[in-house]
C-alpha cells in the first residue's frame, strides 16, 4: 500500500511538471476563478483584462464565447462583428458596412484569419483617424507609424519590426480594438486657440469654465493649461463644449490623477464651487508637471502595455533654456527652479513659425489671480496672455529651467465616444 501511494505521487509530480509549463503558455487551458463567461482563458493571460472589458461592454456576443481562444488566429468575420459592437452608437452597422466595403470585400462572412496590417487599417479608418494619418506616404507605413506614435501597437512584440503580415490572435485583436476605441488624439491647435480666446477671462469667473482661480492659492496657470488640454482633446475651442468634455476625459487611476467634475463660481462671488471635486494636477503646476512626467515614463517602453487609462504624453525637454526647434503648438511647458526643485509655472505653446526663434515662438499663460498678485514689471510681474519665449525667459531668473511635455492623446475608461 505504501509503495502504491508513492508510485501515484510520483506519477502526479511528473504529470504536473509537464502540464504546468503548458498551462502558462497555452491560452486554451481552462481558466479558474475568474468572472468571465469563457472557460478557455488562462489566469493572468496577457489579454484577459482587455477581454473582460470587451465582455462587460458587450463587444463579444454569445455566439463567439465557445470559439474564442485567445492564442488562436481570429477570423475576419469575427473581427468585424466585434468591431461593429465596439463602434460608437451613432455609427450604425450600415454606415460602417458601406465604408468598409468601399475598401474591402468578403470580410463579413470570411473565415480567413485577419492580418495585423488589415486589422489596423480597418480600425484607424473607422475610428475616424484617417485625417490624422500622413497619407502622402505609403498607407500601410502610415498606419504602422500612427500606431507607434499613439501607443496603439500590441505590446511585447517588438512593435518597430512587427510582422505586418502576421495573423493576429483573438487576444491581440481585442487588445487592439480596445486600445483604438478608447483613444482620443490631442490636437494642439485647438488647445492654442482656446488659450488665445479665453486668457482674458476674469478671476471672478466669466462663463462656466473660465474662472482660473485656485482654491489652493497656488495661482491659476495649471488650471488654465488643463482647460487648454481638454480643448485639444475634444477638438473645440468653444468654452461650453470644453466644459462638457471634463466628464469624459477623467483619469482616476494611479498615483497622480487628473480630473475635474465640479463647477466654477456659479454664484459669481469670486470663489470656486465644489473645490473638493478638482485634483491638484488639474490646477497646480507642481502636480501637473508630475502627472505629465509620470505618463511619459509609463508610455515609453514599447515592450510594455501602454497606459490604458489617462493622458499619454511625450517628454520633449528636460531642463535648461527652451529649445524652440523642438517645440510644437500645444506643447505644455513648465518652469522649474533648479535651486529649490519647485515647479513654479505652467504654460502652453501657441505659435511656432516655420523658422522658429526665441523672438517669434509664442506661449500663452495665466498666473496668480488678481487678488493675490500686484503686477510689478521690475520683478517680472504676473504673466497674463501671449508673449514670446524671449520675453518669458527675460522675466525669470537664470535658475529657472524649462521642462516640456507633448500631449499625444487620452485613453478613456469607457468605449469610444461619439466621433468629433
Amino acid at each position: 500500500m505504501k509503495w502504491t501511494a508513492l508510485f501515484f505521487i510520483s506519477i502526479t509530480l511528473i504529470v504536473d511538471s509537464i502540464i504546468l509549463p503548458f498551462r502558462s503558455q497555452n491560452g486554451s487551458y481552462a481558466k479558474e476563478n475568474k468572472n468571465t463567461p469563457f472557460s478557455n482563458l488562462l489566469i493572468n493571460h496577457p489579454y484577459d483584462d482587455a477581454i473582460e472589458f470587451a465582455v462587460e461592454k458587450q463587444w463579444i456576443v454569445n455566439e463567439d464565447y465557445e470559439s474564442f481562444v485567445p492564442d488562436d488566429p481570429i477570423q475576419k468575420g469575427k473581427f468585424i462583428r466585434i468591431l461593429l459592437n465596439a463602434l460608437p452608437s451613432t455609427d450604425t452597422p450600415m454606415v460602417f458596412r458601406e465604408n468598409l466595403q468601399h475598401f474591402y470585400s468578403g470580410y463579413f462572412e470570411s473565415i480567413e484569419p485577419i492580418r495585423y496590417h488589415e486589422a489596423l487599417n480597418i480600425l484607424l479608418r473607422n475610428r475616424g483617424f484617417y485625417w490624422e494619418l500622413d497619407v502622402e506616404t505609403d498607407w500601410m507605413k502610415a498606419c504602422i507609424d500612427f500606431a507607434e506614435k499613439y501607443r496603439l501597437y500590441i505590446p511585447g512584440n517588438g512593435h518597430s519590426s512587427y510582422d505586418i503580415e502576421k495573423w493576429i490572435t483573438h487576444g491581440e485583436a481585442i487588445y487592439l480594438i480596445r486600445q483604438t476605441m478608447t483613444f482620443h488624439p490631442f490636437d494642439g491647435q485647438f488647445a492654442a486657440n482656446y488659450a488665445n480666446r479665453y486668457w482674458e477671462e476674469g478671476y471672478i469667473g466669466i462663463g462656466k469654465f473660465h474662472c482660473y482661480c485656485s482654491v489652493r492659492d497656488a495661482g491659476d496657470c495649471a488650471n488654465f493649461v488643463s482647460q487648454c488640454i481638454l480643448a485639444g482633446l475634444v477638438k473645440s475651442s468653444d468654452g461650453g463644449k470644453v466644459y462638457e468634455s471634463r466628464l469624459k476625459f477623467q483619469d482616476r487611476t494611479g498615483k497622480y490623477v487628473w480630473w475635474f467634475d465640479g463647477s466654477f463660481d456659479s454664484d459669481n462671488d469670486g470663489e470656486m464651487d465644489l473645490f473638493q471635486n478638482i485634483t491638484a494636477s488639474f490646477e497646480t503646476a507642481w502636480y501637473q508637471y508630475q502627472y505629465c512626467k509620470n505618463h511619459a515614463q509609463i508610455s515609453s517602453d514599447p515592450d510594455e502595455a501602454p497606459q490604458l487609462i489617462g493622458m499619454i504624453t511625450e517628454e520633449i525637454q528636460r531642463g535648461g533654456r527652451p529649445n524652440v526647434n523642438r517645440l510644437q503648438v500645444g506643447d505644455i511647458a513648465f518652469l522649474r527652479n533648479e535651486k529649490t526643485g519647485e515647479t513654479i509655472h505652467a504654460m502652453i505653446v501657441t505659435e511656432v513659425p516655420d523658422h522658429p526663434t526665441v523672438h517669434n515662438v509664442k506661449i500663452n499663460q495665466r498666473n496668480i489671480t488678481a487678488k493675490f498678485c500686484q503686477y510689478d514689471i521690475s520683478e517680472g510681474g504676473c504673466p497674463f496672455g501671449e508673449e514670446t519665449v524671449y520675453e518669458r525667459v527675460n522675466n525669470h531668473p537664470d535658475s529657472d529651467s524649462w521642462y516640456v511635455y507633448r500631449v499625444l492623446g487620452f485613453r478613456t475608461e469607457d468605449g469610444a465616444m461619439n466621433q468629433q
